[in-house]
């Protein structure tokens, strides 16, 4: 799985529920066609069962070739089951923590979408470095 880095604000509810059901942010660190990295768990009441997932990426367009294109710009919709990840490995305060969300379901010209962003991103870290 090849990732890449992202700090934008993900938010984070549960899948197939009421619209004005109780919704979470988090910080999304990372994103691959496969999975998105939290920075902090996600909510008790969100780990069992699918989430839904909605996050732009940094590379999104403006609001109105959004609404023109939405396969190419827009907020991604995302559907994801949360994972443990291990925090602070080989020290005092490591831990399990479920900040992996596992994505299921992915349109591929969502995928497609990711898949650029992760491409463009770590082709300009190997070239600044």
């Amino acid at each position: 799985m090849i990732e890449a880095p992202l700090h934008v604000p993900a938010e984070i509810r549960r899948h197939g529920g009421d619209p004005l059901s109780p919704r979470w942010f988090r910080l999304a660190i990372a994103i691959s066609e496969e999975s998105v990295l939290l920075r902090s768990p996600v909510p008790e009441s969100l780990r069992e069962g699918p989430i839904a997932i909605a996050l732009h990426l940094p590379e999104d367009r403006d609001p109105q070739e959004a609404e023109q294109n939405p396969e190419l710009a827009g907020p991604l919709s995302l559907t994801g089951t949360a994972d443990e990840v291990i925090v602070d490995r080989g020290q005092e305060t490591e831990r399990a923590e479920p900040r992996l969300l596992h994505l299921h379901g992915v349109p591929e010209s969502t995928r497609d979408r990711i898949r650029r962003y992760v491409q463009v991103r770590l082709a300009s870290e190997q070239s600044a470095g």
